[in-house]
């Protein structure tokens, strides 16, 4: 499963390793591991699950945090995405994405038996990872959810493009509707310049086949939000124009965590990470508190039982 080893990169007392693992299907998809140096222990690991379009590389800032914090972070580009192969953004189901992000957390897990892992997830991200904890809620020591795709922009999925998109998409998979702009992920105009340059970035439409995928998907997705268990952290952009913020409400409704919470950021598009600098460093900062808080409360909760 686990390909060559690259060389790691440090700095600030972190360690970057890149390397490979192969799917299920057979391809490899390009990973990433931060992971504190030699002197600080790993309290917990942190598996990013990025959005349609993107990688992993626009996540450094978020990993460099947690990492200072003894939390190791990782994760892969999603097939058809980034450095990782198969066909360009698509798949015939989004199982595909699940069962990658399963397999590669199965793994780390084994192999840091006791460390108490958390899942984050961003826009298509957030879908798949909530599709996963809804199979084992126990799986994950808490979900920390960033603009994810639970409700759709209803301007870009209308009836006449459903009817079109069942209709076609089996015959036209790779077909492209409703192509993102850099001004819906985020209003910082320096993020914006390089988004646009980023040429591992898909810059391309949403094709039919994955599009109809997302669908089938949600249709399953909002019959079962109640399984949702583990502790909740909810993060939305109240400007997103591409995963709609209600979509988030419905979930902080319908999940039955008994920890969770919800807080939408006012002005905000829709990668909260990427956002203006006042934006992000309170996204950031809410992010590493919630974690901490959890691993303290952990802790805590074993100094008692002892």
């Amino acid at each position: 499963m686990r390909g060559t080893q690259g060389p790691g990169k440090t700095g600030d007392n972190i360690t970057l390793v890149t390397d490979t693992i192969t799917n299920g299907r057979g391809h490899k998809l390009f990973s990433r591991y931060w992971r504190p140096g030699p002197d600080k222990a790993v309290r917990a690991a942190v598996f990013l699950c990025h959005g349609f379009g993107e990688h992993l590389g626009w996540y450094e800032e978020l990993a460099t945090i947690l990492v200072q914090e003894g939390v190791m972070v990782f994760g892969h580009d999603h097939q058809g995405h980034g450095r990782s192969e198969g066909t360009r953004v698509l798949v015939d189901s989004v199982e595909d994405y699940v069962q990658d992000l399963i397999r590669h957390c199965a793994e780390v897990k084994a192999r840091m038996p006791g460390t108490p892992m958390f899942l984050y997830g961003h826009s298509m991200g957030g879908m798949i990872a909530v599709t996963t904890v809804t199979r084992n809620s126990a799986f994950f020591k808490g979900l920390i959810l960033e603009g994810p795709l639970i409700i759709p922009d209803p301007n870009e999925v209308t009836p006449t493009r459903l009817l079109l998109g069942r209709l076609i998409s089996p015959l036209l998979p790779e077909m492209q509707m409703g192509r993102i702009r850099v001004e819906q992920v985020t209003s910082d105009t320096e993020v914006q310049a390089r988004l646009s340059s980023d040429k591992l970035r898909w810059t391309g439409g949403v094709k039919l086949g994955l599009g109809m995928a997302f669908l089938r998907c949600l249709e399953t997705l909002h019959t079962s939000l109640a399984r949702v268990s583990l502790p909740l952290l909810i993060l939305h952009g109240d400007n997103d124009s591409l995963c709609q913020p209600a979509g988030s409400h419905l979930l902080a409704r319908e999940a039955s965590s008994k920890d969770k919470k919800i807080k939408t950021y006012p002005g905000a598009s829709h990668h909260l990470i990427l956002e203006s600098k006042s934006v992000r460093e309170e996204v950031l900062a809410d992010i590493k508190a919630w974690i901490l808080d959890r691993l303290n409360k952990n802790q805590s909760e074993k100094v008692t039982n002892l």
